[in-house]
């Protein structure tokens, strides 16, 4: 059944017709879980590497194995990740680097509505409803909304170093996905697949505690991600920002729940 629902998503259909890598991705954070499950945390935390080599926003899952203290974990991923930067930097030279985060810079489409991220939300709803430059909009709110999610993460995964230490980590990825593509700017819609990786965590969720709030509001914000949204470009004069943010209210909602499943008061 999850496997039907899982192709049938469409950031899952959009990945298949233009040939992106969350299916990839996907593929090496499950192997990822798996080891880490089976105790194997130094196998896992190489696959968490590569994919962070690959996604530089699968790099939060480093930061949590951090406040995990998962320290096997941590410098295997941590390593990885300076092999395949050296060897980049080999094949390509230290410039491509150099210019890649220059061209970050120069992003200016982070008002497309597939965009689910703070930089994305805050860009519509400031630029729309007060007039806000883009350089207003991405600078104290966005880095305010990423500096609370660090320290919730580093909170929640702090607490979580005695399931980690037991081998238990699905409530890890399931709280380390969502975070991850809500707070990288370049977090679009289309890697939304990657969530399905916070099923292992629901389903011990509902066999612990049942149908409760955190599952209903996960399933509500899932299910507007489900939603086939055209690609619209915001340009602050033809769209309110409120019902741009559409894929963002989804994501954050599901970011509320992995919250409260991995909340221990």
């Amino acid at each position: 059944l999850v496997l039907l629902v899982f192709f049938s998503y469409y950031p899952s259909f959009f990945n298949f017709f233009i040939g992106l890598l969350a299916f990839f991705i996907f593929f090496i954070l499950t192997l990822a879980l798996n080891f880490c499950n089976t105790g194997n945390k130094i196998a896992g935390g190489i696959l968490i590497g590569l994919a962070a080599s690959i996604k530089l926003f699968c790099g939060f899952f480093i930061l949590m194995l951090f406040f995990a203290k998962s320290w096997r974990a941590f410098f295997a991923s941590a390593l990885t990740v300076a092999f395949f930067a050296l060897v980049g930097a080999a094949l390509g030279g230290v410039e491509s680097y150099l210019q890649y985060f220059a061209m970050l810079k120069t992003i200016d489409w982070y008002g497309v509505n597939w965009n689910a991220s703070y930089t994305g939300f805050f860009y519509k709803i400031l630029s729309s409803e007060y007039g806000f430059s883009w350089e207003a909009a991405r600078g104290v709110w966005v880095q305010a909304a990423n500096m609370l999610t660090v320290l919730v993460a580093a909170y929640l995964s702090f607490q979580m170093a005695s399931e980690v230490e037991k081998n238990q980590w699905n409530g890890f990825f399931a709280l380390a996905v969502p975070l991850m593509l809500i707070i990288s700017p370049l977090g679009w819609s289309y890697y939304f697949p990657l969530l399905f990786l916070a099923f292992p965590k629901l389903l011990e969720e509902v066999r612990c505690r049942g149908w409760g709030l955190s599952v209903m509001v996960f399933f509500l914000g899932f299910s507007i991600t489900f939603l086939r949204i055209g690609l619209v470009s915001f340009d602050g004069l033809s769209a309110e920002g409120w019902h741009m943010n559409l894929l963002f209210y989804g994501l954050f909602l599901v970011v509320l729940a992995v919250v409260f499943m991995n909340y221990k008061p």
